[in-house]
């Protein structure tokens, strides 16, 4: 569609149908906002002579010079019209009578953390609404891939509200923890977070995501890099592929994977004389 670019992150749909009359037509597309629940139409004008004379629901201008607008369908609106009046007398109109819910997702996580304690692994996680969740599961794996829920918490927050919980994992017996958590929601559906990997080790700890990892691993470090580090990226015969110098000072570091297969591989960590080593997998 020309005239606008949709953005990437939110859900969206294209089922609306072309309304025209001679030689006007409103081509509109829609994109769901999943956190408020608000529908953002997108309207371009093809045909027709400016100025347009705009009418409808929440969008109007009697002397539109544009091809392209947009407006907004607040969360629990149903319907909207919209009707455009060219130079010449030609027009074009939509309406909708009855327009689908735009969802709102269940949860908004906005921080899931793993910490490893002389006494214990305590897993930490913070919503800014919750929405329909029953309870959530913290999950855990030595190995990466298989993981089994070691604790369940409720749900406590208000409907539309957010909260911060804790969970502890005493039951250690490996250098190294894979950690996700498991959204469980009232009608049984479930959602799962980035894999927090912990190694006792490992200086500094280190999350990693996406995982399952695509074209670009994010190497999270839990805290600025003081001292020379090196990441290095090997397959499952111990074969290099990749290896990166990091600056001091640096959390964050984009490895590219767009040349490696998908497969089975690890990242290698060196820093402070200890060497560290973490389990992923590339779709």
């Amino acid at each position: 569609m020309e005239g606008y670019d949709l953005q990437p992150g939110v859900s969206f749909s294209v089922d609306l149908n072309p309304a025209e009359t001679g030689d006007l037509t409103l081509e509109l597309d829609r994109q769901c906002n999943d956190e408020t629940g608000d529908w953002t139409f997108f309207v371009n004008i093809l045909g027709g002579q400016a100025p347009y004379n705009i009418s409808g629901t929440t969008f109007n201008d009697d002397a539109f010079l544009g091809e392209s607008f947009t407006f907004v369908l607040e969360d629990g609106t149903s319907s909207f019209d919209i009707s455009v009046t060219d130079a010449n007398g030609a027009s074009a109109s939509y309406e909708e009578t009855d327009l689908e819910s735009c969802t709102k997702l269940p949860i908004e996580l906005i921080a899931f953390e793993a910490e490893a304690r002389e006494d214990a692994n305590y897993i930490s996680w913070s919503t800014a609404s919750e929405r329909n969740v029953l309870n959530f599961e913290v999950m855990r794996s030595t190995t990466g891939v298989d993981f089994v829920t070691i604790a369940t918490e409720l749900a406590t927050a208000a409907e539309g509200a957010g909260a911060s919980y804790i969970s502890r994992d005493d039951n250690l017996n490996s250098e190294i923890y894979y950690y996700q958590l498991k959204t469980v929601d009232e009608d049984g559906s479930h959602s799962l977070s980035r894999v927090v990997v912990l190694n006792s080790a490992a200086t500094p700890e280190l999350v990693l995501y996406p995982i399952p990892a695509t074209d670009v691993l994010h190497v999270e470090l839990s805290t600025a890099t003081t001292a020379e580090l090196q990441i290095s990226i090997v397959d499952v015969s111990g074969k290099l592929l990749k290896s990166i110098e990091v600056d001091t000072n640096l959390r964050l570091v984009p490895v590219d994977l767009s040349d490696v297969s998908a497969g089975i591989y690890f990242v290698q960590v060196q820093t402070n004389g200890q060497n560290s080593q973490y389990k992923f997998i590339k779709e």
